[in-house]
């Protein structure tokens, strides 16, 4: 009994260091964390949300996930065009770097990958925006940066793949490697930073469900 509740007092403390650590933006650009963090403090009012804090991703997926969005994981979400113009006119007049907005109204995200031509392919995990969850007003957001990403097993399906599938933007492995439509593949080891930002969101998730 007393060994549970140590375990339960670790998760509970390593969920705080978490939290504390999102809620500062660590490990966000410059620019993201300034708009966040005047959102917070109330010198800019609307609604800003990044989009790693809008996905929840399974364990199995987050380092691809994590690949596949690259820097967009850091995309800031607004409902208006309004609240996207203001944040950046902050950033300018207070020199706090740059940041990139998806205004909700302004999103047009194209054609996904047809989830047919995909099932039931070997070694095809599927296509990004079925492979994570969001709340039901996010899904454009989620389609327009996965919609178009395949998820894969390993590189040899990602090559088979990129051969017999068309209208895909990025092919990436369950390790993390990337195909892209041009033929450059990308891979090696993730320096101790692999599923930096999904990881972190994601094992807060993973904690809060235990």
């Amino acid at each position: 009994y007393d060994s549970q509740r140590r375990t339960l007092a670790e998760q509970s403390a390593r969920l705080n260091t978490l939290t504390e650590l999102q809620e500062n933006h660590e490990g966000f650009y410059q620019g993201v964390r300034a708009v966040l963090n005047a959102h917070k403090r109330g010198q800019i009012t609307g609604h800003f949300r990044a989009v790693v804090d809008l996905l929840t991703v399974p364990e199995p997926y987050r380092v691809a996930i994590e690949v596949a969005l690259g820097g967009s994981l850091q995309d800031v979400v607004t409902e208006t065009e309004a609240e996207a113009k203001a944040a950046i006119g902050f950033l300018k007049q207070n020199r706090a770097g740059r940041a990139t907005f998806l205004p909700m109204p302004l999103l047009r995200p194209g054609n996904s990958l047809n989830a047919r031509d995909v099932a039931g392919s070997a070694g095809v995990a599927g296509v990004g925006d079925t492979l994570v969850t969001f709340a039901p007003q996010y899904a454009e957001v989620a389609r327009m940066l996965l919609g178009r990403v395949l998820v894969v097993d390993d590189m040899d399906t990602a090559i088979a793949a990129s051969r017999r599938l068309n209208g895909w933007s990025k092919i990436v492995t369950l390790e993390g490697e990337l195909l892209t439509p041009g033929g450059a593949l990308t891979g090696g080891s993730l320096q101790g930073k692999g599923a930096h930002l999904v990881g972190r969101k994601g094992e807060m998730d993973d904690l809060r469900a235990a």
